[in-house]
């Protein structure tokens, strides 16, 4: 099953907690306030949990929604980060939702559990084959080589 994402909801609960690491007010609430001085940063912004962020139909939406409100808060040095496990890599809407997150300081941090088929099959069991997998990350890696060159 796919998880649903209100994207109202999303919209709304990003912009409370950007206001309040803004202000400094994070800091101020618990647990956020045993935060080393040093450390009270905000380093980037994830898509991840609950499943495959990649299989979600409106991950572009998503991804635009955080884009505009990172540049509403004016947080143009933090990272966008989509965490994947790379197997849908290749769909158009998930293209078009990299291609927004390169736009804007976006990362792809994909994982690969396993380092041969067999072993692959035994520990995912998913219906996308392992070399699926690794081309996928291999055209992942030639993007932006392409992209920074």
């Amino acid at each position: 099953m796919i998880a649903t994402v209100d994207l109202a909801v999303l919209h709304d609960e990003l912009n409370i907690l950007l206001q309040r690491i803004k202000s400094g007010k994070i800091w101020q609430t618990k647990p956020f306030d045993q935060t080393p001085q040093k450390m009270r940063r905000l380093n980037d912004i994830a898509f991840s949990g609950n499943g495959e962020p990649t299989a979600y139909p409106k991950l572009g939406h998503a991804v635009r929604l955080v884009v505009g409100l990172k540049a509403a808060h004016e947080l143009d040095q933090v990272k966008l980060v989509l965490i994947t496990n790379a197997s849908l890599l290749t769909r158009p809407n998930v293209l078009r939702a990299l291609k927004t997150l390169d736009q804007n300081q976006g990362e792809v941090w994909a994982k690969l559990d396993v380092g041969n088929d067999s072993a692959y099959r035994m520990i995912n069991r998913s219906p996308v084959p392992f070399q699926r997998i690794v081309s996928n990350l291999i055209e992942r890696y030639n993007q932006n080589l392409w992209m920074t060159s």
